[in-house]
């Protein structure tokens, strides 16, 4: 998240980073007995950027490096 802070600042006038993570437990019964459990999880980066007063917002959720 820095690295990503870093560069924004060459092209905007202000900018915030922001991560997200989150887990979602959900079970399923069927006649009163357990049939399912799933877990989930899921993560993001969103950027909010400020050029000359206009503003500007982009979210991704794949966090492989492209580098």
């Amino acid at each position: 998240m820095e690295e990503l802070l870093k560069k924004t600042r060459k092209y905007a006038d202000r900018a915030e980073v922001y991560s997200e993570e989150g887990e979602i437990l959900s079970s399923n019964f069927r006649n009163g007995q357990l049939h399912k459990i799933e877990n989930s999880l899921s993560a993001g980066i969103s950027l909010r950027m400020i050029k000359e007063n206009k503003l500007g917002f982009a979210y991704t959720n794949n966090l492989l490096s492209s580098d």
